[in-house]
């Protein structure tokens, strides 16, 4: 879900506060874990992947409030915590990240987001792959 099984492509987010990515998976599901697979070339940082978090949920984010929780400097709190990976989330370039939730959360809307530290208007959000660990 949510990838062109190309680990080599990914997607990134603009500098800001909070950045954040979201999947709607079309119907509830109960998921018990988010993948994330890092970029692998050479210019990504490892130091850039920090603090990653995954909600899990059935109330879908809106640029509107989204930008109103980036702007003031809080983190999104829209749906369930799944999993938190606090300080750097990897240890080598094209790592697979697990974040497995504590216990099933049953949701539409997969939300994942840089927790940024106070001040900081600059981390980007990069994703190679996601795929979400899933049943109905």
């Amino acid at each position: 879900m949510a990838r062109d099984g190309n680990a080599s492509t990914y997607s990134a987010t603009r500098p800001q506060a909070w950045p954040w990515w979201v999947v709607d998976l079309q119907q509830p599901r109960s998921v018990t874990a988010v993948k994330v697979r890092l970029r692998k070339d050479a210019r990504f940082k490892l130091a850039w992947m920090h603090d990653l978090e995954a909600r899990v949920g059935s109330t879908p984010p809106s640029l509107r409030t989204a930008a109103a929780a980036s702007a003031g400097g809080s983190p999104h709190t829209l749906n369930a915590r799944c999993a938190l990976l606090p300080g750097q989330a990897g240890t080598a370039l094209g790592q697979l990240l697990r974040l497995q939730c504590a216990r099933p959360l049953r949701g539409r809307y997969i939300t994942l987001q840089i927790r940024s530290k106070p001040g900081v208007s600059t981390d980007v959000l990069q994703l190679a792959e996601v795929t979400v660990e899933a049943a109905f």
